[in-house]
């Protein structure tokens, strides 16, 4: 697995891609509840074009141990693998990056001394993600 460099920082990220929004949802909610209370510093977001939005579910982290967990979970929950260039570009994966930042950030803010919590966050139906990491 290589990483993608985001600020000069290595970043790692997996992406599968659903048959449909519901099996997204599935594999979203199953892969949050195997993780949960881990601490793998994950960042998990279900995604997808326009034409198929929430069919994808892609994890990024600054850790790949935490990725490859996730990975190995995704796949036995079937879809298919998403590659960057095909299906998934640079932007898109920069901005759920840049989405990672933002949240990690906040917590600090939040809960100073915390790490690894996990926090479902359902951000609803039909929000876009901007280049920075914030919803539209």
């Amino acid at each position: 697995m290589d990483p993608h460099l985001y600020l000069d920082t290595p970043w790692y990220w997996f992406c599968r891609r659903f048959p449909n929004a519901k099996h997204g949802w599935k594999a979203w909610a199953a892969l949050e509840e195997r993780i949960s209370g881990k601490k793998l510093d994950l960042g998990v977001y279900r995604h997808g074009p326009s034409v198929s939005p929430g069919t994808f579910v892609t994890v990024v982290s600054l850790r790949p141990q935490g990725v490859l967990q996730a990975r190995r979970i995704l796949r036995e929950l079937g879809g298919v693998d998403v590659l960057l260039g095909h299906g998934l570009s640079e932007e898109e994966l920069e901005a759920l990056i840049a989405r990672r930042v933002r949240a990690v950030a906040q917590l600090a803010a939040d809960r100073p001394g915390e790490s690894g919590t996990a926090i479902a966050h359902y951000a609803g139906h039909g929000q876009a993600i901007n280049p920075d990491g914030t919803y539209r």
